[in-house]
């Protein structure tokens, strides 16, 4: 059994290295565009099962970010990255789960024995590719920042020459919204990581060890799926509080009485209240 933290070079483009995280994040951006399509064309006025599972989820992100970032235009914008972000990360995941998806590769040899190197390997468990996701998120809710709450409002924040106690608050944020990166990347690649070794761990004992015990494994590819989606909405839920962070103003910002973390307290107990209740206006 070889468990590799960090992802296998299978071939190069003009000296570019390309693993095999990289070739099955093409894989699944193609095929998301490709059901995207298919998708679009098939689109009826009375739903089928499908499209109404679809829709679903589309609204529970969507009234989810309504009502945490409080205005619509901004939700309208960043609505189709952020249910991209969501499948893309699920799928992408899943993909990892795909009984002998691992066995597809060529054979390597390595300090005197031969190793398979797999063809195909989960994105989310390349930590390049979480970072990835990470910086892409970050400077799109920087962006979404400065649109909607105004160059200077939102540079103040961090660059604040008015007083010394300002100042030092402006470098706590400017920290934090770097540490955002972190917090990010690194929670979602050790999660969908550990799961992967945890099923390549219980493949190995069924095979190896426990032939005739062969439903071992199928709990953890059950917890595993779940796993998945829960962090790929995790992802989301964060990108959604922090655009609602980023377009408040700093004077706004100062009347919050409590500042962040009131205002992020504030906003996810409404979301969730409002799911409880079945997405019924709040009174």
């Amino acid at each position: 059994m070889n468990i590799s933290l960090a992802p296998e070079q299978i071939f190069t483009i003009a000296g570019v290295p390309i693993t095999n995280s990289i070739l099955t994040g093409w894989v699944v951006t193609a095929l998301l565009l490709i059901l995207a399509l298919i998708f679009r064309r098939g689109l009826k006025r009375i739903p089928g099962r499908l499209q109404a599972f679809l829709d679903l989820i589309y609204t529970f992100f969507y009234d989810m970010a309504v009502q945490i970032i409080g205005r619509e235009d901004v939700v309208r914008e960043l609505f189709p990255y952020l249910i991209t972000l969501f499948f893309f990360i699920v799928i992408g995941s899943w993909v990892g789960l795909l009984p002998g998806i691992t066995s597809f590769g060529f054979p390597e040899i390595k300090n005197g024995t031969t190793e398979i190197i797999p063809l195909f390997r989960a994105p989310t468990t390349d930590l390049n590719t979480t970072v990835a996701l990470a910086c892409v998120s970050m400077a799109y809710i920087e962006y979404l920042g400065i649109k909607y709450a105004g160059a200077k409002s939102f540079f103040k924040k961090f660059f604040n020459f008015s007083n010394p106690i300002g100042f030092a608050v402006g470098i706590f944020e400017l920290i934090s919204e770097l540490g955002r990166i972190i917090s990010f990347s690194f929670r979602l690649f050790g999660n969908i990581f550990a799961g992967d070794v945890l099923i390549g761990v219980m493949i190995f004992l069924t095979v190896s060890l426990l032939p005739y015990i062969a439903p071992l494994p199928l709990p953890f590819f059950i917890l595993e799926t779940f796993v998945d989606i829960v962090q790929a909405y995790v992802f989301c839920f964060l990108t959604i509080i922090f655009t609602s962070l980023a377009i408040v103003s700093h004077d706004q910002k100062g009347h919050q009485h409590g500042g962040e973390e009131l205002l992020l307290s504030e906003k996810a107990a409404q979301a969730e209240t409002r799911l409880e209740l079945g997405n019924k206006p709040l009174i």
